[in-house]
């Protein structure tokens, strides 16, 4: 991940703005690539920010990390691939790392 994002986490757009004061002497390429991830969102200061998606990692990266910047975490050792993928809320994507960008 970009070194950065440890700063500041991965949220929707609408965070950045509402919190511009926090978050407007940090590169812009760092907020471009924490709000593509999540991409279009709300954020109110009471209730917090509600994004369009939740992005999940299973991942062998340490939990604590994967949590402090506003990401999901799942253990790798428990993930049942196949129930992940019978239900229809759920994107798997296969080596996603290489192939991410050509999604249709």
């Amino acid at each position: 991940m970009h070194p950065g994002i440890e700063g500041i986490g991965y949220h929707c757009r609408d965070y950045f703005l509402a919190r511009w004061d926090e978050f407007r002497d940090h590169p812009r390429g760092e907020l471009a690539h924490s709000t593509h991830l999540f991409g279009a969102g709300s954020y109110d200061p009471v209730d917090g920010e509600r994004g369009r998606v939740r992005v999940t990692l299973a991942t062998g990266i340490a939990e604590s990390t994967v949590r402090s910047v506003n990401l999901g975490h799942l253990d790798p050792a428990v993930l049942d691939l196949e129930e992940c993928e019978a239900d229809p809320d759920t994107l798997v994507v296969h080596d996603a790392g290489e192939v991410l960008y050509r999604l249709r």
